[in-house]
């Protein structure tokens, strides 16, 4: 099998490099905290927001006593309107740089990790040391890069929520003039769990209720 790697072209010089900003959130949990487990047992679990102080990007996905733990560092734009926070859900960039600017971690520097739908947070990954000096409230800005980013060798590629320099670090090879992008594994769909058929079964929902 043969790859080639190449330098990857892209449009980063015509895009716009602009600050978002969140605040830490707190953990949320519903009137009714019990989550029925597959095998039909009653149990009550940590869930999105706040500050994980044990959980961070690079841990095992598996085995945690939680439901949808975010790892790192939760934060949400909670301006009255939503137009705020969809424009740091949608500007931040996995990758850009993620600035403390109030408290006592004023200053420290954390990187954007991903994203939770449904929940509207950005998940931001700092140094542990950081993370214990952060209280929920405190303001993080985000250096937003990589929106409209493209791969002009590869048009037809839609590239999405990654800071360039990020990208350019993924090793990416050509074959047979296709994009050949490294990933560590394949997950079948059939697996998934949240998100599936959840219109559905709120319309299902509201055409009951």
């Amino acid at each position: 099998m043969f790859f080639v790697v190449f330098m990857v072209k892209t449009n980063s010089k015509k895009l716009v490099n602009i600050s978002v900003i969140g605040e830490i959130t707190s953990p949320v949990m519903r009137s009714n905290v019990y989550k029925i487990t597959s095998d039909g047992k009653p149990v009550v679990l940590p869930g999105v927001g706040g500050i994980r102080y044990n959980v961070r990007v690079g841990d095992s996905a598996l085995g945690w006593e939680a439901d949808h733990v975010e790892p790192g560092v939760s934060i949400k734009n909670k301006e009255k309107e939503d137009l705020a926070n969809n424009a740091l859900n949608i500007l931040a960039c996995i990758g850009n740089k993620a600035r403390v600017v109030s408290g006592d971690a004023k200053n420290e520097i954390g990187v954007v990790t991903g994203k939770h739908g449904g929940i509207e947070h950005v998940i931001v990954d700092f140094h542990p040391k950081t993370l214990r000096k952060m209280v929920i409230g405190d303001k993080v800005m985000v250096d937003s890069f990589g929106v409209g980013l493209k791969i002009l060798d590869f048009p037809h590629v839609k590239v999405m929520n990654i800071d360039p320099r990020v990208l350019e670090k993924l090793s990416l090879k050509k074959k047979n003039d296709k994009l050949v992008v490294p990933v560590t594994h394949i997950i079948p769909a059939k697996i998934m769990g949240s998100g599936i058929n959840s219109q559905r079964i709120q319309v299902k929902q509201s055409e009951t209720g």
